[in-house]
C-alpha cells in the first residue's frame, strides 16, 4: 500500500513536468516551419519584388516548399501548428510576418500559443522572445 502511495505521489509530480516538456519541445517544430516558409518567402521576393500574402507563395511548386496545406494554412509535419502569412506595418511589398498558431494538443501551450517571425528578422510570440 505504501508503494502505491509513493508511486501516486511521484506520478502526480512527474506527469505535469513531462507534459510541459513535450509542449516546449514541439515549439522547435514551429521554428523549423517558420524558417522554412520564410526561406520560400525570400525566394518569392527575389523573383517578384514583393512578399506573398498567401502561404501558397504564388505556387509552392516553384519555391521548393513542401508543406501540407490545410484550410489555407501550412501545417507543421506533426500537425501541431498552422503557419500563416500577413503583411507587417510596412506593407506586403516590404515585409511579411509569419505566424505559427498552436492547434490540437499543442493549443494547451498557452505560454506560446502563437510564435511569429518577420522578414525583418524580428521574432516574437505570445510570451515574446521566450517562445524562441
Amino acid at each position: 500500500m505504501i508503494v502505491v502511495a509513493i508511486l501516486g505521489i511521484i506520478s502526480a509530480v512527474a506527469y505535469p513536468s513531462y507534459v510541459e516538456y513535450v509542449l516546449e519541445s514541439r515549439r522547435g517544430d514551429a521554428h523549423k516551419a517558420l524558417l522554412m516558409v520564410m526561406q520560400a518567402e525570400e525566394r518569392f521576393y527575389n523573383n517578384s519584388g514583393t512578399y506573398s500574402y498567401t502561404t501558397t507563395l504564388g505556387g509552392a511548386a516553384g519555391t521548393g516548399l513542401q508543406l501540407d496545406v490545410v484550410g489555407g494554412a501550412f501545417q507543421t509535419e506533426d500537425a501541431t501548428y498552422n503557419i500563416t502569412a500577413a503583411a507587417c506595418g510596412a506593407g506586403i511589398a516590404q515585409c511579411v510576418q509569419l505566424t505559427a498558431t498552436a492547434i490540437g494538443d499543442q493549443a494547451e501551450d498557452t505560454d506560446c500559443a502563437t510564435i511569429t517571425y518577420q522578414s525583418t528578422g524580428t521574432k516574437g510570440g505570445t510570451s515574446g522572445l521566450n517562445c524562441w
